[in-house]
């Protein structure tokens, strides 16, 4: 079975959320290159076969705020760099950080500090956000998840708390980013009565097969980044560099984590941020349309909510 986008005229190429078969060709390939079979790469050669016309255009996912094992500086590094290109980005914020991603107990977990609180409030005006599991602390077994396995009634709870207290704080919330990328059908569809978008990366194929994306997935947008949009920002780079100048109408989320570039002191993240620089859309344009008001990141804040109602279908 041949999967193929198809052209609509507010997202451009999308998929209707079929896994593409991963035959033998592709498994050697994954083997040998490190990556998996199921590549950013693979996805484009299938949109690009369309012929459509129009530039391709990026999201930018940022995991992990705040970061158990680091302080807020280099995250101001980060966001400096992004708003100094102008480039949008969707920020994961975990509601409740755990200590210790290891650590089993509930009392590892803690709520955002005042410092960090008020970084967000600062920084929303270009900067839209996305709920980032609960605490993003593992649960027992062999597979690193959060989100799969748990019980509906708790995962539930924390979507509904989670929200609600990014909202507190004026935040709009229109996306979910698993922690470890561990998804399955049953918590996306959850997910989806509340928030319009969710995320994905190369371990989410463990649960939903290679689906390309952007795609229409248990009645939400499914955004997967995989290798080389998902890794460190050189390989972006060469991702973006190859491909910004196509005739390819279609969407390309690209996931960094900001403490990941902080090895090189930012060396690379400089260069994406210029490749990026009126390339990359905020995810509400993206989602609503460039006139609509929900297409600015800060168009939305400033408007606590006391509750986070499921999402109308």
């Amino acid at each position: 079975m041949r999967v193929e986008p198809r052209l609509d005229h507010r997202h451009g190429l999308v998929f209707d959320g079929s896994p593409l078969p991963s035959g033998l060709l592709h498994r050697a390939r994954g083997y040998l290159s490190g990556k998996g079979s199921c590549t950013q790469t693979r996805i484009v050669q299938l949109a690009v076969r369309q012929q459509a016309r129009g530039r391709p255009s990026f999201v930018v996912r940022v995991d992990d705020f705040p970061r158990w094992d680091r302080g807020l500086d280099g995250f101001l590094r980060f966001d400096e760099i992004l708003s100094a290109a102008a480039v949008p980005y969707v920020l994961g914020v975990i509601p409740a950080p755990c200590r210790d991603p290891e650590a089993t107990a509930d009392d590892d977990e803690r709520r955002l500090s005042d410092a960090e609180a008020q970084l967000l409030v600062d920084i929303r005006s270009h900067v839209e956000f996305a709920l980032h599991g609960w605490s993003h602390r593992r649960r027992p077994g062999p597979i690193a998840s959060e989100v799969v396995g748990t019980g509906a009634e708790l995962l539930a709870e924390r979507l509904d708390v989670g929200i609600s207290r990014l909202q507190a704080l004026g935040l709009a919330v229109e996306s979910f980013i698993p922690p470890y990328n561990a998804i399955d059908r049953r918590s996306m569809a959850m997910i989806g009565r509340r928030l319009p978008v969710v995320f994905g990366g190369p371990e989410s194929v463990r649960w939903l097969g290679c689906v390309p994306g952007p795609a229409r997935l248990e009645d939400v947008w499914y955004l997967p980044s995989y290798p080389p949009a998902y890794g460190r920002a050189g390989e972006l780079a060469a991702l973006v560099r190859r491909i910004r100048d196509r005739d390819l109408p279609l969407l390309v989320p690209l996931t960094l984590h900001w403490a990941w570039e902080q090895d090189d002191g930012f060396a690379a993240l400089r260069e994406l941020a210029g490749l990026l620089t009126g390339a990359a859309v905020p995810l509400g344009a993206w989602l609503h349309g460039p006139g609509s008001d929900r297409a600015d990141p800060g168009a939305a804040g400033g408007r606590p909510e006391t509750a986070a109602p499921e999402r109308r279908r």
